[in-house]
């Protein structure tokens, strides 16, 4: 079971009254004392995850992630790679038959 001391509990209704005031129409960046602090709960969508001007959808839901490079993209291979070692082929052995006894022990 979690034990909280009081002040998580504090720091915890801190963030959920930054989270009311901002559903009720205040400007997060009126809410913090800068854009860089971890502070407030995320919006579901993820937009206004950075407070910068300029990025308030970067991380949010259905954009794309900007690239710095080109892809390079590899062909597929034929079967994936096991993870860990190769596995080994089983060993095959023939099947004991019962129809056939088996040979007695020659004596020397």
């Amino acid at each position: 079971m979690a034990s909280f001391i009081k002040s998580d509990l504090e720091f915890i209704l801190q963030q959920i009254i930054f989270a009311e005031r901002h559903a009720a129409g205040a400007n997060l960046r009126d809410l913090f004392p800068n854009t860089e602090v971890p502070w407030g709960l995320r919006t579901i969508s993820g937009a206004l995850n950075s407070l910068e001007p300029g990025q308030s959808q970067f991380g949010a839901a259905d954009n794309v992630f900007p690239r710095l490079t080109t892809p390079l993209f590899r062909p597929a291979e034929a079967a994936p790679r096991a993870l860990g070692r190769p596995r080994r082929p089983p060993i095959s052995r023939p099947a004991a038959s019962s129809s056939t006894p088996s040979p007695a022990p020659s004596a020397t």
